[in-house]
């Protein structure tokens, strides 16, 4: 790995992996009855997380992560469903549901088989992603605008190969297809076509709260002869706020060049925006660099999961 891809990745693992590392992720489970977490809501809107001691038709024991024992009327229980996420003091931490991504580059992560999302980033990159397996997804969309609106076409796979309590790793393939218009005459239009993209491998350590994610990848068909490293991570600081950061080294033609970012996820049950900035450190490094001028790519991303 070049120097500053090496240093880089030393950053973000320091920031994100060693908190994780100076406490345990998880605490050990209120009660020991061995029955799974759900997630309770009541016909006024509250919500319990915990586990069912007992029910009848009239009423179920329920007993929270803090250790409460709660007592509801059967009639008032409104839904019920497995709680996604982890608990620290007693206190339940929701999962984002957005953890196989983190702006836009993939996690070791699956997505799982039914689940899948609908995303748009900078308004005009519309992306739909599902999941066929447990550990194989796809992925696709066109640019929103004129003249490129279904002549250009990206598309994506991902399989997750290896997946333990800490680690996943994975490997897929995202490539770009564009149509065009190029050569007229009296006889009309011909049209040319060309298609590159990455074909990667990635992986994902840590678990849904603290991560870092570490990537490769090799530029295939008309971009053949460049490659990138990926260095990311993400740390979950509330039960809707992750911080991201999605870091790249990319390499062509002899050349190498560094794309740094940082930036905050907000997301519920089902939808998430994302909201961050990318820049190279070469243009804040510029002697004549403007902070004025804004010298920052301002990211902006929205999700809809569905499946879940």
């Amino acid at each position: 790995m070049p120097p500053a891809a090496s240093r880089l990745g030393l950053v973000v693992f320091a920031l994100v992996a060693a908190p994780a590392a100076a406490q345990p992720t998880t605490d050990p489970p209120a009660d020991t009855t061995g029955t799974p977490l759900i997630h309770l809501e009541l016909a006024d809107g509250t919500a319990l997380v915990g586990r069912v001691v007992r029910e009848d038709d009239e009423q179920v024991e329920f007993r929270t992560t803090g250790g409460a024992l709660v007592i509801v009327p059967a009639a008032q229980v409104r839904s019920r469903r497995p709680f996604e996420g982890a608990v620290r003091g007693g206190r339940a931490v929701a999962s984002d549901p957005n953890g196989t991504r983190l702006f836009f580059a993939p996690t070791g992560r699956p997505l799982g088989r039914g689940q899948g999302y609908v995303a748009a980033y900078e308004v005009f990159f519309p992306l739909v992603a599902y999941g066929i397996t447990e550990r194989v997804s796809v992925s696709g969309g066109t640019v929103l605008a004129p003249g490129a609106f279904g002549s250009v076409v990206y598309a994506a796979s991902k399989a997750t190969f290896l997946r333990t309590n800490a680690v996943d790793l994975a490997a897929g393939v995202f490539l770009l297809t564009a149509f065009f218009e190029s050569v007229c005459s009296d006889e009309g239009c011909e049209e040319s076509s060309g298609v590159g993209g990455i074909a990667y491998g990635v992986g994902t350590v840590g678990d849904d709260q603290r991560a870092v994610t570490l990537g490769a990848g090799a530029s295939v068909g008309a971009a053949e002869g460049g490659g990138l490293v990926l260095v990311g991570g993400e740390l979950q600081v509330s039960n809707s706020i992750k911080l991201l950061s999605e870091n790249y080294v990319a390499f062509a033609g002899g050349d190498a060049g560094t794309v740094i970012s940082a930036g905050v996820r907000f997301f519920g049950e089902r939808l998430a925006a994302d909201l961050g900035l990318f820049t190279s450190p070469d243009l804040l490094l510029e002697e004549e660099v403007d902070l004025a001028d804004f010298p920052f790519l301002p990211w902006v991303g929205f999700t809809y999961n569905f499946g879940r």
